[in-house]
């Protein structure tokens, strides 16, 4: 067998009903876990890690969102527009994320210890979350072609001899080869594209150099074309304080700000057909913005038992201002086996 080589599979189960769709009417889902109720496969794949783990090549299906646009401070949220991906990258095309996998290629390494670079190539397919496929769409021929995706990564203070405080800068671009529609405002467009900035920086630390209690601010930040992209800009930001109280140093208390902003094109286009008294291409109900507001508390009970009380304002469901605003109060448990 050669050393460093993983086969890796994984199969999901999931049950239950979207409390955004029935309830509240609004784009950011308020509970990640919705999605795919069905049970699916999920990852299917061979890794090899080479030259003490400073390159690693995985081939076979592969969501992209476990590998870009991710961080483990958006784990702390409950709401889907944190938890994952920022999530306006999954309106303005189709990028795979749990639990949904497509055909890929990723190559990450490290040109120098503090600089991660990842490139990958994966089927550009929106139908492989179709629940009737069960995660067995295993076409070839992405309807959007190929997505082809890099993210740049600079690693501060993130090394076994660092005793300053952590923090990751990273920067990204994809692009979608054969993606293809009408512009908001008329002509047609060929191949869509997007690209991210996102930082997280500890700035106050519990402890001596040693400890992992303290203060993170984070901010994600996503941009695409507003001629075809209905969500052009989207920002997640929050602060993630690990061990706030003494007493429970592996607790950790979030609280975050989701804002993503309608695209101005798809506005006038939807303004012009409400003034036309037609229901155009894309409505004709004027969007403007949707925004998040979540404040929760990560109680790690034990190792295998998590009970996450959540708090969640919604403000401007949909962009349309006509559908209330909406307080949702809820608790999340994990159960690791």
């Amino acid at each position: 067998a050669l050393k460093g080589l993983t086969f890796y599979v994984s199969m999901v189960g999931r049950t239950g009903t979207n409390l955004s769709a029935d309830k509240i009417g609004n784009q950011f889902p308020v509970a990640q876990v919705y999605g795919g109720q069905n049970i699916r496969l999920n990852e299917l794949y061979l890794k090899q890690a080479l030259w003490n783990k400073n390159l690693v090549i995985q081939a076979g299906r592969l969501n992209a969102g476990n590998y870009f646009l991710q961080s483990e401070l958006y784990y702390k949220f409950v709401n889907n527009g944190f938890d994952g991906n920022p999530i306006s990258v999954f309106f303005n095309g189709p990028f795979t994320a749990y639990p949904n996998a497509t055909w890929g290629a990723l190559v990450q390494f490290y040109p120098y210890k503090r600089l991660l670079i990842k490139v990958a190539a994966f089927v550009a397919n929106p139908d492989v979350s179709k629940n009737s496929y069960h995660g067995f769409n295993w076409s070839f021929n992405g309807s959007d072609g190929t997505q082809l995706i890099t993210e740049w990564s600079w690693r501060v203070n993130r090394l076994e001899e660092d005793k300053g405080y952590p923090g990751n800068y990273r920067a990204g671009y994809f692009y979608y080869t054969d993606m293809s529609g009408e512009k908001y405002l008329g002509g047609h467009f060929h191949g869509n594209y997007g690209y991210y900035f996102l930082i997280d920086q500890m700035v106050y630390r519990q402890g001596g150099p040693e400890s992992d209690r303290g203060l993170t601010p984070f901010v994600a930040i996503l941009f695409a074309p507003k001629d075809r992209n209905p969500l052009p800009f989207y920002i997640a930001s929050g602060l993630v304080y690990k061990g706030l109280f003494p007493s429970r140093p592996q607790d950790f208390t979030n609280l975050g700000y989701l804002y993503g902003k309608y695209s101005t094109d798809q506005r006038a286009a939807q303004r012009l057909a409400q003034k036309m008294k037609l229901l155009g291409p894309f409505g004709n109900q004027p969007q403007n913005f949707e925004s998040i507001v979540e404040l929760n508390h990560w109680f790690q009970v034990n190792p295998w038992f998590i009970i996450v009380p959540d708090v969640q304002y919604v403000i401007n469901p949909k962009g349309f201002g006509t559908i209330p605003n909406a307080l949702v109060i809820g608790t999340q448990v994990s159960v690791t086996f």
